[in-house]
């Protein structure tokens, strides 16, 4: 089960986008909680749009990189 864990969310792994995508949400949030808490509208908004495309190319990255593989699989690529 380690093993099969350690191939699934390790470095490089299919399912390791997910637990950055989850600590740039978290991360994301908490500074954007921490600007409005400051009372400073517009950071916590430049916060909020870049947290969400970094999210966007993360997974526009994963989506290519399983294209690619299902091409190389085809005998497209």
């Amino acid at each position: 089960m380690a093993e099969l864990a350690k191939h699934t969310f390790g470095f490089g792994g299919p399912a390791a986008v997910m637990v950055q995508l989850m600590l740039i949400a978290v991360v994301g949030w908490l500074l954007e909680t921490l600007a409005q808490a400051a009372k400073n509208g517009k950071a916590a908004g430049f916060i909020r749009i870049v947290t969400i495309f970094v999210c966007i190319g993360l997974v526009v990255s994963e989506v290519a990189k399983a294209i690619g593989a299902v091409a190389g699989i085809a005998g497209l690529k």
